[in-house]
């Protein structure tokens, strides 16, 4: 669960995903009076956790995603989706990965919703979307504790700080700095931020997939800055937002528009959709006056999820 340019992992995988889940690794042993049914879950229950923890993803993937399709309980489903997600996070499979963390991200168990939201605001932050990444790793970290909230609000702080908004990141940096207490490297590195230590570029804006980066898709504009954009289409996956973007990358190029770029952000009824979009604008007139350009249908809109 690297993330570029910081040479750290977010989580203390072995302890945060038993306390996440909180279960015994030896639980189906002491259960000695649990019937054939929870003694067959806490099996499967300790396979995938048992390949998580090792490092094998790709068949922690396979084995939690079985679970949690064949789940019985809300409370296996959750468990089983969590480390399907954060499997998938590690495999780089973007899309997989929040499929199944935004399904638990509002789990009523604080260490599930936090570690959920957490890798969600990873995520973010590969897409190069620095301020959804900042609220969802902040929102993340105020439900953990220890060293996994300092280790959110350490990479919160790194949007923070790449959005330009310098005070919000030394807050949360001063809240890492108080709760971490066991890992000397993140005590270390904290303290670097709030000296006014280099903060990771992380991303610059590529949206990168399990087949690389799309051309021209996913990359922030150069052509200028504000709060308007033109937008040519919005997507259920990442996938298609980035073929469209391709499709539209030389339509963009002849009318001298900057390449189109795919982003996540959220419909009018909160759902996560992929949008494909084209430059930024400082206002709404500025945007409608390039948007003929183009010829292709498109719609002025603000420039949300970036």
């Amino acid at each position: 669960m690297a993330v570029r340019g910081t040479g750290m992992r977010l989580w203390n995988t072995t302890l945060a995903v038993t306390l996440a889940l909180g279960v015994s690794m030896c639980g189906a042993v002491l259960s000695g009076c649990a019937s054939q049914k929870t003694s067959t879950a806490d099996s499967s229950r300790s396979t995938y956790l048992s390949l998580y923890n090792r490092g094998e993803y790709a068949e922690a993937y396979k084995e939690a995603s079985k679970v949690a399709i064949s789940n019985t309980t809300a409370g296996e489903f959750e468990q089983a989706a969590l480390i399907a997600g954060e499997s998938a996070h590690a495999l780089k499979r973007y899309e997989d990965a929040q499929r199944w963390l935004i399904q638990v991200k509002d789990s009523p168990s604080r260490q599930v919703s936090g570690h959920a939201m957490a890798t969600l605001g990873l995520i973010d932050q590969q897409y190069g979307c620095e301020a959804s990444a900042a609220e969802l790793l902040s929102r993340g970290a105020a439900k953990l504790g220890s060293d996994d909230a300092a280790r959110a609000y350490l990479f919160a702080g790194d949007s923070y700080s790449r959005l330009g908004q310098k005070d919000s990141a030394t807050e949360v940096w001063e809240k890492a700095r108080l709760l971490v207490k066991y890992d000397s490297n993140l005590r270390t590195t904290i303290g670097a931020r709030l000296a006014g230590g280099q903060v990771p570029s992380g991303t610059s804006g590529a949206v990168t997939t399990v087949t690389g980066s799309g051309t021209g898709a996913g990359k922030k504009t150069t052509t200028g800055s504000g709060g308007w954009t033109l937008q040519a289409g919005a997507f259920s996956t990442l996938s298609r937002a980035v073929d469209r973007s391709k499709q539209l990358a030389s339509v963009a190029s002849k009318a001298g528009l900057p390449a189109p770029r795919a982003v996540m952000t959220r419909d009018k009824t909160g759902k996560v959709v992929y949008a494909v979009r084209i430059g930024n604008y400082p206002s709404k007139q500025a945007a409608d006056a390039v948007k003929g350009r183009l010829g292709v249908e498109t719609y002025v809109t603000e420039a949300t999820g970036e």
